[in-house]
């Protein structure tokens, strides 16, 4: 295990970015989320971030646990990830957003931790 840990800099979901995998809106305010390029389910991979049917490409800065997202937008969105695999985002004058990983990048947590 601790081969696989290494080879992915300390972080089992995605080299150097605490983001990268697919993830489930679990708080929210009511709003219209599509104008920040964010879903119920939205996964981050390497080069695009993929809300619905829509791949938008994109890049991150990483700082820690902090990942800010640059789409096509005229702004970056700062996603802080802990401990428990869940992704916090305030959108000024809008709230809090969280949303939990239900599946890291490149399969199933059964594709890490084997079938039971």
């Amino acid at each position: 295990m601790s081969i696989g840990l290494a080879a992915c800099d300390g972080n089992m979901f995605g080299v150097g970015n605490p983001l990268i995998g697919r993830w489930k809106l679990i708080s929210a305010p009511q709003l219209d989320l599509s104008k920040f390029h964010l879903g119920p389910t939205i996964e981050f991979s390497e080069q695009s971030v993929i809300v619905g049917p829509i791949a938008y490409p994109v890049r991150y800065e990483v700082s820690g646990k902090t990942v800010v997202v640059f789409t096509d937008l005229p702004m970056g969105i700062a996603f802080r990830v802990d401990e428990t695999n869940v992704a916090t985002l305030e959108l000024p004058l809008v709230g809090i957003m969280k949303y939990e990983r239900v599946q890291p990048v490149g399969g199933g947590f059964s594709d890490l931790f084997g079938s039971k």
